[in-house]
């Protein structure tokens, strides 16, 4: 007979408790684990992101100068023409928080080109000055060179044209330390920056014309961040929150605490002291040692001379 329908029965497969528990701890802890993964990649490239690169290739710049965009005053570099700012090849670096960078004759450049010479934290020296050229004759300036002279150089370049064109320039008339973007550039009714001039101090008070070059100065700007045994400077009221950075006496370096910082004179001097020191003790040793191998064999020569005599047959007289 076929059994009743209630002898039938489904099985249920029975599961381990204990096994569930640990599956549930694991989970939190995989998620954590890659929360953990995440948090450590983000904080990488962030890092990564905000530290300046300083060194291109064999070439290393001085702080706050970079070749990544995290820096405070971007560079380029190539390999054939050099380190330029801004499209402009740098002539130098000074330990007066300043650099020069040159600018060519040209005929055809925008009068907005010094632009980029304008930040938060640089900006052209007074010791600077810029030629102008297709230029309304009515905002026209009484220049130190005479413009009759750039004229004559414009005329020697491709493109310049053979005639006469205004040419003016903009130096510092205000007495101020820095010129400013907007007396540079805005003000100017001219179209073309041809080239620039700067006034470098020379011997016994006297002042040489470079012609083609700019310098700018450079800052930070906000709550000092000096290094230790350093000290900070501020610019005054031209330059808002502007400082500088120097390291005190006896000490060497470029006084920022995002930069090199300031060592002891002496820990850069004393150690080649120390090596070339160590380099006469040796030399000492050497020579002390091979004076007294020289003595020994001096006095065993003289002891064996010595025996020979004593041991040789006695002189017999009858």
């Amino acid at each position: 007979m076929p059994p009743s329908t209630g002898d039938y029965s489904i099985p249920i497969p029975s599961f381990n408790s204990s096994l569930l528990s640990s599956q549930n701890e694991k989970l939190p802890l995989i998620k954590i684990s890659k929360m953990l993964q995440l948090i450590i990649f983000l904080s990488l490239i962030v890092a990564s992101v905000a530290s300046c690169n300083r060194t291109c290739g064999k070439t290393t710049v001085q702080y706050p100068f970079g070749f990544s965009p995290s820096c405070h005053i971007q560079l380029s570099y190539n390999s054939n023409s050099g380190i330029s700012f801004s499209g402009f090849p740098v002539q130098n670096f000074t330990t007066n928080y300043t650099f020069s960078v040159n600018i060519s004759a040209n005929c055809a450049r925008p009068v907005s080109a010094p632009s980029s010479f304008f930040s938060t934290n640089y900006a052209l020296t007074h010791r600077n000055g810029l030629f102008l050229r297709n230029c309304d004759p009515s905002s026209k300036q009484t220049c130190l060179l005479p413009t009759l002279v750039v004229s004559q150089m414009s005329h020697q370049l491709q493109g310049c044209g053979q005639k006469e064109d205004n040419i003016t320039c903009i130096f510092n008339n205000r007495g101020n330390e820095y010129l400013t973007k907007d007396y540079v550039v805005n003000n100017s009714s001219c179209a073309n920056l041809f080239t620039s001039i700067l006034y470098e101090p020379y011997l016994a008070g006297q002042t040489e014309l470079v012609l083609g070059v700019v310098e700018i100065g450079w800052w930070m700007t906000g709550e000092c961040q000096c290094a230790a045994n350093a000290t900070c400077t501020r610019l005054g009221s031209e330059v808002k929150d502007g400082y500088w950075c120097k390291c005190n006496n006896g000490f060497i370096g470029d006084g920022f605490a995002d930069g090199d910082g300031c060592r002891e004179i002496c820990a850069v001097d004393c150690e080649r002291n120390h090596a070339r020191e160590r380099a006469r003790s040796i030399v000492g040793g050497i020579a002390s040692g091979a004076g007294v191998l020289v003595c020994l064999i001096l006095f065993c020569l003289v002891c064996c001379r010595y025996l020979k005599s004593t041991s040789s047959p006695a002189n017999c007289h009858n």
